[in-house]
């Protein structure tokens, strides 16, 4: 009777997980019996943050099967052999993936679960040929470039040029519109989460939601973002934030009233390039009634410290001018600096937050927002300076 009742547990822990649970059957000429595969759970805030890992082996013939717990609408990453792909998933769903060579695993289309959805499908898959092609396209640019192929650098460089000069985003944006598709719904708050916060665009996409959505891990994010960025708007108080800087300082927003704020969030990108010196002038010029904040990731921190002359990428060169003594530099990937992204909406780079002396939000934005710093600073400095 015990045996019996042992089992009866063991049963109802897997049935009770199975209802959590996502199943991916993967299949791939090149995965041998006893391969390790990877799933990482990635954060829906941040790009790269990874919540947990689970470790799968592949059970040989080419075919592995991953049966693993999620979230409400969970934000996937397979990799097998160093190369990975990205979906998105539920439980109770199963989902097929086959790949070919796990090099172009990027580009590899799901089947089942949310990719059943005929719209999401079509815009996923063309989506993924049409970054295959570009990407394709500029790799054997690279190539022949490297070996002095001028007629095939030719070539390759206007078949690249073609594809880039497409707008992919007509698409995207009328899928991203859609409040039946929890991937749908997801992408819309991700992508336009820092785009015109004075906008009433997501309230009107929220009413226009299923109540499934609405109730559904995607809808759940949605809504978070949509209470983040009402916080955000002009003259909104700005929410207090403690942050540790790269020498071990705390620095509270709270202690620095009576000073202009500047958080200035960057990365290794065309827009931080073309902004980061009006940057470094704001914060010499009024130094005394500005505090500048430059936060970043560890990774990209480091990364350009360590440039030297000898490095091939010479575009790290200038970022180091956002590497200041005379400044607060800070890491959101510490742990306790994390909240401030999420808070701030910090989900593209540059992302700029200018908050005045009474702790209220001027501006929130792109690297626009400097030239709105610019004035302000200048004003208060004319008639408040002794």
């Amino acid at each position: 009777m015990k045996k019996l009742f042992t089992l009866f547990l063991l049963f109802a822990t897997f049935q009770a997980s199975s209802q959590n649970a996502v199943t991916i059957n993967v299949q791939s000429v090149d995965i041998s019996a006893g391969d390790t595969l990877t799933l990482d759970h990635m954060s829906l805030f941040h790009y790269n943050g990874v919540e947990k890992t689970s470790y799968f082996v592949a059970d040989g013939n080419g075919k592995a099967i991953i049966h693993d717990a999620v979230d409400s609408f969970s934000r996937l990453r397979l990799n097998i052999k160093d190369n990975n792909v990205t979906i998105y998933a539920d439980a109770g769903q199963t989902l097929n993936i086959k790949v070919g060579n796990p090099h172009d695993m990027e580009y590899v289309t799901p089947t089942g679960g949310f990719y059943d959805d005929p719209g999401y499908y079509d815009y996923i898959s063309n989506h993924n040929t049409f970054i295959c092609n570009k990407n394709n396209a500029f790799y054997k640019f690279q190539y022949f470039a490297g070996i002095g192929a001028n007629d095939s650098v030719q070539h390759y460089m206007s078949l690249y040029n073609s594809l880039n000069g497409k707008d992919d985003s007509k698409h995207q944006m009328e899928f991203m519109k859609r409040t039946d598709n929890q991937v749908a719904v997801y992408m819309f708050a991700n992508e336009l989460g820092m785009d015109y916060l004075e906008k009433k665009n997501f309230e009107k996409q929220w009413k226009k939601m299923d109540e499934d959505i609405k109730a559904s891990g995607a809808g759940q994010y949605f809504k978070q973002i949509m209470e983040a960025r009402k916080e955000l708007r002009s003259n909104a108080q700005a929410r207090n934030f403690s942050v540790i800087d790269t020498k071990g300082n705390s620095v509270e927003l709270k202690s620095l009233e009576g000073r202009f704020v500047i958080l200035y969030y960057w990365g290794v990108c065309g827009y931080v390039l073309q902004s980061w010196s009006g940057l470094v002038d704001l914060h010499e010029k009024y130094g005394d009634i500005l505090t500048t904040i430059a936060l970043t990731k560890e990774s990209t921190f480091n990364q350009v410290s360590s440039y030297n002359l000898h490095n091939t990428d010479a575009l790290l060169l200038p970022l180091k001018g956002l590497i200041r003594d005379d400044w607060t530099n800070v890491l959101t990937d510490n742990h306790d600096n994390a909240q401030i992204e999420e808070d701030y909406l910090m989900m593209a780079t540059p992302c700029v937050v200018l908050i005045s002396p009474k702790g209220r939000i001027i501006k929130h934005g792109y690297a626009n927002v400097l030239k709105t710093a610019k004035t302000r600073l200048k004003l208060y400095s004319l008639f408040h300076r002794k």
